[in-house]
C-alpha cells in the first residue's frame, strides 16, 4: 500500500489507493442498483458533489451501465416525473430502504401511478444515451451542474462528435434558439426527458412546461453526427 507524506508529516493515501477505493465504491453502488432493478423497489440516492436541489433523488431504477443509470424519478408532487440519466461516479449514497419510502409508495398507490419501463436507452455513453432519448422523446433537459449549477438547457442535439456537442435549444416561449457554443459530453452531470409535463429542477430555470407541447409548436433542424 502506497502512502504519501505531507509537509506537516501526516501520512496521506496515494492517488493509486484513492482510485482503487473509488472503483470499489462504484462497483458496490452498481451492485446495489442491479439488486434494486431486480426487486423493482423505490430507491433513494444522493450525489454529494452536486450542490443543488438535484442532489437527492427518489425513484425507480430501470437500467445501469458502468457509467450511467436510468432513473424514473419521484417528483415533489409525488408522481413519476419522466426519466433521468445520472452518472454512477456522482452517486455517493444509494438505498433500497429509506425513512419516507412507505409514505411515497402509499401516495403513488392512492394516485394509481405505476412504474413503467421506458423506451430502450443506450447507456454505453452520454452521447449514445442522448441519441437514444432523441429517437423517442421530443426534447431533453441537460444539466452541467459542476460547471454551471444554476443553468440547464432544453432542446435537441444540433451536431456532435464523440467528445463534444452543440444544441438547438428551446426557450420558455417555445422558440428554437441556435446555440453556437460547444460543450463536452463529459461536462453533463444529468439529463431528463418526458412526454408530458416535467420540471427542469433548476435553481435558475423555474419555468415548467409540457415538453411534448413545446416540441409540437416548433420544428428543430435535423441533427448532424460527425461520427457518422
Amino acid at each position: 500500500m502506497r502512502w504519501l507524506t505531507s509537509a506537516a508529516g501526516a501520512a496521506q493515501p496515494s492517488a493509486d489507493l484513492l482510485a482503487s477505493e473509488r472503483r470499489a465504491s462504484v462497483s458496490s453502488i452498481i451492485d446495489r442498483i442491479e439488486t434494486a432493478i431486480a426487486r423493482g423497489v423505490l430507491v433513494q440516492l444522493h450525489r454529494s458533489r452536486i450542490v443543488s436541489d438535484m442532489s437527492w433523488w427518489n425513484g425507480y431504477v430501470h437500467k445501469v451501465s458502468p457509467e450511467l443509470v436510468l432513473l424514473q424519478p419521484l417528483s415533489d408532487r409525488l408522481d413519476l416525473d419522466g426519466y433521468s440519466i445520472l452518472r454512477i461516479a456522482d452517486i455517493s449514497h444509494f438505498a433500497v430502504d429509506y425513512p419516507r419510502q412507505e409514505f411515497h409508495l402509499h401516495a403513488l398507490a392512492a394516485k394509481r401511478i405505476c412504474c413503467r419501463p421506458p423506451a430502450p436507452v443506450d447507456l454505453s455513453s452520454m452521447e449514445s444515451a442522448l441519441r437514444s432519448i432523441e429517437a423517442t422523446y421530443p426534447l431533453f433537459v441537460v444539466h452541467r451542474e459542476i460547471e454551471d449549477p444554476e443553468v440547464c438547457e432544453v432542446g435537441r442535439l444540433k451536431f456532435s462528435t464523440s467528445e463534444s456537442y452543440t444544441l438547438c435549444t428551446m426557450s420558455p416561449e417555445a422558440r428554437w434558439v441556435d446555440d453556437p457554443r460547444h460543450y463536452l459530453f463529459s461536462s453533463i452531470t444529468s439529463s431528463q426527458a418526458s412526454r408530458g409535463s416535467t420540471s427542469t429542477r433548476s435553481t435558475r430555470t423555474h419555468w415548467r412546461s409540457s415538453l411534448g407541447s413545446l416540441a409540437s409548436r416548433a420544428r428543430a433542424p435535423a441533427p448532424i453526427n460527425l461520427n457518422a
